[in-house]
């Protein structure tokens, strides 16, 4: 992991995105325009955009897929889950041309799928190194290995729902603060929202909140350094295909097949509990060392904003 991230460091030293470039170019005249162009208001308008796709996709679910047998309505989710991941694309896209009145270039394809897999690779060197101290501690073992078919289901889901989280998170709730705030605020802000909103899963608690919300630092770094969606969404699918799809433990209190089926037997704060690895302090020094590595390199590319009113 270290050698990633020591390339990811000098690929991107002369990057030329900028959060300013991420800001509205907007020219509101009027008092409702005004309002409409303030930042914390765009997130519900961001919202309205992206609430269309969601809702197709669960009408789909209800009238097409859970009326197909096996093995094509798994098929055909997969097919929906891809479907998804475009039209949030282009949703968020028709978003900035029409109400910021720029090109949306966080989710610009240049070097997408370089950084895209850059961040499955930071991901998976936590999540593994993780699960290689739990089973070094005899916290972690395996009991059998499902139908690989579950690796491709779950690699379609995780990608979709991450690019949802990443819409609604970073490019949404973090920019806009961020452009109103600073970065700083954004940040903290932003990760605590994101903890806050898993506190309806399976097995939440306050501490899972606090541990996700810690752990979740991970996320901000990558689009703060790169100020594009691919790198953190790397991460995120990553995180979350690591944890459950390939080693079969919980994902933020929800339980899913995973390609392992393992046996796990420890304490808690080693092996997360029913929580998962979210909640293990193996996964947040290691997630706390990271998140510090990437934002030493988001200090030296200058990309920390100052609030508004201090520009």
């Amino acid at each position: 992991m270290s050698i990633s991230l020591s390339s990811t460091a000098n690929n991107l030293n002369n990057m030329p995105l900028k959060a300013s470039d991420l800001f509205s170019r907007a020219s509101p005249k009027g008092t409702l325009s005004q309002v409409l162009q303030f930042p914390l208001i765009r997130i519900f308008i961001g919202l309205l955009f992206l609430a269309p796709v969601l809702a197709a996709s669960g009408a789909f679910v209800l009238l097409v897929i859970e009326n197909l047998e096996e093995p094509f309505a798994t098929y055909m989710d997969i097919g929906r889950l891809v479907a998804m991941f475009g039209l949030f694309l282009v949703a968020y896209r028709y978003y900035c041309n029409l109400v910021e009145k720029r090109p949306a270039h966080e989710i610009s394809g240049n070097g997408a799928l370089k950084e895209t897999i850059i961040g499955v690779l930071v991901a998976f060197g936590i999540v593994g190194l993780t699960v290689a101290l739990m089973g070094a501690s005899g916290y972690y073992k395996i009991q059998s290995f499902e139908p690989a078919i579950i690796l491709i289901n779950s690699a379609a889901m995780y990608t979709a729902g991450s690019m949802m989280q990443e819409l609604i998170s970073r490019l949404l709730i973090f920019r806009l603060i961020e452009e109103y705030a600073g970065s700083i605020i954004a940040f903290f802000v932003s990760s605590l929202i994101f903890g806050l909103l898993h506190y309806g899963n399976d097995n939440a608690t306050i501490g899972s909140v606090v541990a996700l919300t810690i752990t979740s630092f991970v996320f901000v770094g990558p689009f703060m350094l790169t100020r594009r969606v691919w790198m953190v969404l790397g991460v995120h699918i990553g995180w979350n295909f690591s944890q459950t799809g390939i080693f079969g433990m919980p994902n933020s209190g929800n339980a899913w097949p995973g390609w392992i089926k393992p046996t796990i037997d420890g304490p808690n704060w080693l092996t997360g509990g029913a929580w998962g690895i979210e909640m293990s302090f193996f996964t947040i020094a290691l997630a706390l060392l990271v998140s510090l590595w990437f934002l030493k390199a988001v200090i030296k590319n200058k990309q920390v904003v100052a609030p508004k009113w201090r520009r």
